[in-house]
């Protein structure tokens, strides 16, 4: 090497050239817990049919288009005048003492601090600061920790931002280099795209590499929805925008046109009625998982759907493919087999700096479609001037519905009541019918979610409601046809909140009667997916205290429960009661912005002493009295929930106790568990 070599070139060829380390075994004693299961989720059958996955595509020239975007900024970035200083932390870390792995969140985590965030910051200073003198970065590889799935773990490159909206940047002092109209698009993008790109991450056991390995399907794709038979179809939302230019421009150039077909939309039910779905393999005979590439495609596609990425990196350490999804043929062109520790032609440093530089130009490039899309819909005279691009696109950036062709039925529209506490007699009719009707029809209906099919959950037991708590249950049939006159529509909004063994989701029943008319009901369901059996015992258990509470009588401030449903394909199961209001800490954070006290008036304080007290005599112990398990509704209506740790046969100095703690709560005091150390 020559002595006047300039010291740059020396930190760029570092950095270009830069491969990851080779990967360490397995600690053995980790082997056991790290079997995969499958990754498909309740939530990955029910992404809107304009939104699926349908064909997968083997494109090998992937690596060498993310080699030729590298070159590419790189060189403007010299030319601009404004080299990367050595100093400046940009080059890869020295760093081998790699420890054995125990899980994916070992091989994520080795990503992240051997490349994911030197790499990001390289972009970051292409993009964003380029004059900016220290290391530092606008975005943030963000690690998530599922401690229920070791096998699998997700990442994401994101905009770093405050956790709460409105959301600002949380760059630190880079903000103060970086233009304001760029600081501008920033908060824009962290507000859009919550995730830029998509990671999934498995174990490099012969199990994690067979996901990688396994390409069999290039062509159509077939994707998992729920086996519902004869429920209508909902006609879906229009697809989303591309990035007119880009890495995706480059792809779509290499591969053939494909001839886009014009998809039809049952929309009328069954007249026979409903046929449940039928359990998958795994659920029905236990059997173990056999690793299906198609299974991990379908559920980081959902991912990146949801989020609106258009990369998907597969990475288990040893092995790595890059994904790019093309939204408006529903494709994801899929790259060749990448070796992290030995590439050549590019190496890894380059390959990945071309990676983030594409992902980066393609969330700017559809920011910019978006924008305009915004402004020609909001300017009366430029909206009605349209070009032969929108034209074209129209279908793509327009948020209209799909116009129906004469191949589709529509059904006469039902006569819908929504059932109120004020109509005594519809909502008699509602919990007659949520308590005596053996399926539940589930259905997803926001953001990217909108069920082709839904789900069919099977009651495990009777209603909790007065009146229906003593009847008989017989296990309902799970093969038989069922009439309107038999199953209730569920249609659930976003996730409320996130417990210990479950998520909350609110919903509106539909309920068809004769003739022709149907009754809605708001309500909520807990679901707990996982399929350990602590959390779906905890359930159980807290489905047993409703029942016991029914059979006491005379109980104040519970929610009406009609019943604990399972899931007939993925086995999660669901627990259905009426809506019951907003807990106190949320009430309280929207009056004043704050949650350690919660305020509550002279009368919530009496019905919740009431109703804690008629608890108690009902035989039946809380134990976690807090601000988050009390909600009140618009009608100051107050209700205690979450019975999940419930016990029964508490002592009276327990009972006693937990009264003080509510108490504590309701007095402005705060939350704690000193009424429960003993």
């Amino acid at each position: 090497m020559s002595e006047d070599r300039d010291p740059f070139e020396d930190a760029l060829e570092q950095t270009l050239d830069f491969n990851m380390s080779r990967l360490l075994d397995l600690r053995p004693d980790y082997l056991e817990f790290l079997d995969p299961t499958c990754p498909i989720s309740f939530y990955d059958r029910h992404l809107d049919s304009n939104l699926i996955l349908k064909h997968v595509e083997y494109m090998p020239c992937i690596v060498q288009l993310l080699s030729e975007v590298c070159e590419e900024e790189i060189t403007s970035l010299v030319a601009g005048g404004r080299p990367f200083n050595p100093q400046e932390g940009y080059l890869p870390p020295n760093n081998h003492e790699i420890q054995p792995f125990r899980d994916s969140w070992d091989v994520a985590d080795r990503y992240k601090e051997n490349a994911g965030q030197f790499l990001h910051s390289i972009v970051s200073k292409l993009y964003f600061h380029p004059d900016y003198q220290k290391r530092g970065s606008v975005f943030d590889f963000n690690v998530v920790r599922d401690r229920t799935q070791l096998f699998m773990t997700s990442a994401q490159l994101r905009v770093r931002r405050t956790h709460y909206k409105p959301y600002d940047l949380a760059v630190g002092e880079v903000l103060e280099h970086i233009a304001d109209a760029d600081a501008d698009r920033l908060r824009d993008l962290a507000a859009r795209s919550p995730e830029l790109a998509t990671w999934e991450f498995y174990v490099p056991t012969s199990s994690g590499e067979k996901v990688l390995k396994t390409l069999r399907n290039t062509g159509n794709f077939k994707w998992e929805t729920s086996r519902t038979v004869g429920h209508p179809k909902i006609i879906p939302l229009s697809r989303p925008m591309d990035a007119n230019n880009g890495l995706l421009e480059k792809l779509l150039k290499k591969r053939p046109k494909m001839r886009r077909t014009q998809d039809k939309y049952n929309t009328r039910s069954n007249s026979a009625g409903v046929i449940p779905s039928r359990p998958s393999q795994y659920t029905k005979n236990k059997r173990p998982y056999r690793v299906d590439f198609a299974h991990y495609l379908q559920h980081a596609w959902t991912r990146a759907a949801v989020n609106d990425a258009t990369f998907i990196v597969f990475n288990c350490g040893k092995f790595e493919r890059i994904g790019v999804r093309h939204r408006t043929s529903q494709t994801l062109f899929l790259s060749d087999i990448i070796n992290p520790t030995s590439c050549q032609n590019p190496a890894y440093g380059k390959l990945h700096i071309g990676l983030h530089a594409a992902i980066i130009m393609d969330a700017l490039e559809r920011q910019k479609r978006f924008q305009s899309t915004e402004r020609i819909a909001h300017d009366p005279i430029v909206g009605n001037k349209r070009s032969s691009e929108d034209l074209e696109n129209s279908e793509d950036t327009r948020s209209k519905r799909p116009k129906l062709d004469d191949s589709i039925s529509v059904p006469e529209p039902l006569t819908d009541t929504k059932a109120s506490q004020n109509n005594v007699e519809d909502l008699n009719t509602v919990r007659a019918a949520l308590s005596t009707r053996n399926l539940a029809l589930m259905n997803l209906r926001y953001g990217a979610y909108r069920s082709p099919v839904p789900s069919s959950f099977i009651r495990l037991g009777p209603s909790c409601a007065a009146g229906f708590n003593d009847m008989p249950f017989e296990a309902p049939n799970r093969k038989m046809t069922y009439s309107s006159a038999q199953y209730f529509s569920l249609t659930l909004s976003e996730p409320m909140g996130w417990g210990a063994i479950g998520v909350i989701h609110r919903g509106s029943a539909d309920i068809r009667l004769e003739p022709g008319r149907k009754l809605s009901h708001s309500l909520t369901v807990k679901f707990v997916f996982s399929m350990d059996e602590e959390a779906r015992n905890k359930l159980r258990h807290e489905y047993s205290i409703y029942q016991h509470l029914a059979s006491a009588g005379g109980v104040e401030g519970i929610l009406c429960v009609y019943g604990l449903f399972e899931d007939i394909e993925s086995g999660a199961l669901a627990l259905i009661m009426d809506e019951g209001g907003t807990t106190l800490t949320r009430r309280e954070v929207a009056r004043t912005g704050s949650s350690e006290v919660v305020h509550t008036s002279e009368t919530e304080r009496k019905a919740l002493a009431r109703a804690l007290k008629s608890i108690h005599r009902a035989g039946v112990r809380h134990k976690d009295i807090r601000s988050d398990n009390i909600l009140v509704n618009a009608d100051n209506e107050v209700f205690i929930i979450d019975f999940d740790q419930a016990e029964l046969g508490a002592s009276p100095d327990a009972l006693s106790r937990e009264l003080l703690c509510m108490k504590h709560i309701v007095d402005a005091k705060g939350d704690t568990d000193s009424y429960y150390s003993t």
